[in-house]
């Protein structure tokens, strides 16, 4: 699938991969990187992204035990999804 994000665009990207990190660095102008859910959701709670591309398993564990519910993307998916959550304008 091919998205077409305009260089204007503030993007997030939350990896904990270099190797996919590079990938979005030279594939997007804009972008803040985080590599953990708690440096992501303080980027969310101080800038206005367009987008926001997150990893889910940020630590070993995810893999092993895939019911956690901390410390990873979808850490970060509840915290876009919840009712507090306010996009700057």
């Amino acid at each position: 699938m091919t998205f077409n994000i305009l260089q204007t665009w503030l993007v997030l990207v939350l990896d904990d991969s270099e190797d996919r990190i590079s990938r979005f660095r030279h594939r997007t102008g804009n972008v803040r990187f985080a590599k953990t859910s708690a440096e992501a959701i303080t980027l969310l709670s101080g800038r206005n992204f367009k987008v926001a591309f997150l990893d889910h398993d940020l630590h070993w564990m995810d893999a092993g035990f895939p019911k956690r519910q901390h410390g990873n993307g979808k850490e970060v998916a509840r915290f876009l999804a919840s009712p507090g959550f306010k996009a700057l304008s």
